[in-house]
C-alpha cells in the first residue's frame, strides 16, 4: 500500500504538489486526471521514487507488512524500491538504436549491479530470451524481437514499454498519458491491454491520463488534480466537479 500524508513538492518557486494525502492499496486501478500542469507527473514520479517530497511522509507498507519511509531510504533501498515499482514515461525511455529485445532487458537494471547487467546485456541467458519472446507475444509484436526500435510505430513502440514493465517483474505499474500520442482506436486498445495484463498479474495500475471517458470505462477509482491538489478522489465523479477540473480561469487561457 502506497501511503501519502500532506506531501508538498516545489521546483523552484513552483508548487508541483500541495498537502496530498492518499492512499492506494495492492491490485487497485487508479486514473489521475486533470488539466496539464496539474501535478499528475509530479505524483507519479513521487509514487516511483524519482522525485522526494520537501515535507509530509511517503510509505511503501509491502506484502509482509514492513513499511519503509522513502526519505530515510539508503540509495541502495530506494533503488531496489524503484525496480519493484514500473513507470513508462511519457517518451516511453526507450533507447532507438537498441533492438526491441535490449530495450527490455534493460527492464531489470534496478536488479543487477553494473557488472552483472553488462554481462546480461551482452550475453542475454536464454531464459531471459524465452521471456521476453513471451512478453512480447503477450503485448501482440514477437515478430519485433530482434528489430532495431527507432524502426518500430509509435504504437508498438508503446508495447515494447509495456513488455518492459512486464520484465521488471514489478508489483507496481505507473503510466504517464501513454495514450497522448496515439489515435483513438489504438488509445482503446492500449488501456485495455494494460489494465487485462494488471487483472493478470494482480499489479497495481497507476495511469495519468486526459481522456475522461475512458478513465470511467477502465478504471474505478479516478483522481482529479488541479493546481497541485486533490480535487476529489470518486468511483464516479460528477459532472460539476468535473467542470471545475478543467475550468479555466481568464489568466489561464490562450488569446485568440
Amino acid at each position: 500500500m502506497f501511503q501519502l500524508t500532506d506531501i508538498t513538492k516545489s521546483f523552484g518557486a513552483t508548487v508541483a504538489l500541495s498537502n496530498i494525502s492518499l492512499e492506494i492499496r495492492q491490485g487497485e486501478h487508479v486514473a489521475l486526471i486533470g488539466p496539464s500542469g496539474s501535478g499528475k507527473t509530479t505524483l507519479l514520479k513521487l509514487l516511483n521514487g524519482q522525485v522526494l517530497q520537501n515535507s509530509g511522509s511517503y510509505s511503501l507498507i509491502e506484502s509482509d507488512r514492513a513499511e519503509s519511509h522513502l526519505d530515510s531510504l539508503s540509495n541502495k533501498d530506494l533503488r531496489r524500491l524503484r525496480s519493484e515499482i514500473a513507470y513508462i514515461p511519457q517518451d516511453l525511455g526507450l533507447i532507438p538504436q537498441l533492438k526491441v529485445f535490449q530495450n527490455i532487458l534493460l527492464g531489470r537494471v534496478g536488479k543487477h549491479s553494473a557488472l552483472g547487467m553488462l554481462s546480461k546485456f551482452l550475453i542475454p541467458p536464454q531464459k531471459n530470451l524465452q521471456h521476453i519472446f513471451s512478453l512480447l507475444q503477450r503485448v501482440g509484436i514477437p515478430e519485433k524481437m530482434y528489430q532495431h526500435t527507432a524502426t518500430l510505430s509509435g504504437g508498438q513502440q508503446q508495447r515494447v514499454a509495456v513488455a518492459r514493465a512486464l520484465f521488471q517483474q514489478a508489483h507496481t505499474l505507473l503510466a504517464d498519458e501513454p495514450i497522448s500520442a496515439v489515435d483513438p482506436a489504438r488509445a482503446r486498445s492500449l488501456i485495455t491491454l494494460l489494465s487485462e495484463i494488471a487483472t493478470e498479474n494482480q499489479l497495481t495500475l497507476v495511469m495519468s491520463i486526459q481522456n475522461v471517458n475512458l478513465a470511467r470505462e477502465f478504471f474505478p477509482r479516478m483522481i482529479g488534480l488541479k493546481n497541485g491538489h486533490i480535487l476529489f478522489d470518486s468511483p464516479e465523479p460528477s459532472t460539476e466537479q468535473l467542470e471545475e477540473l478543467y475550468h479555466l480561469s481568464e489568466s489561464e487561457l490562450v488569446e485568440p
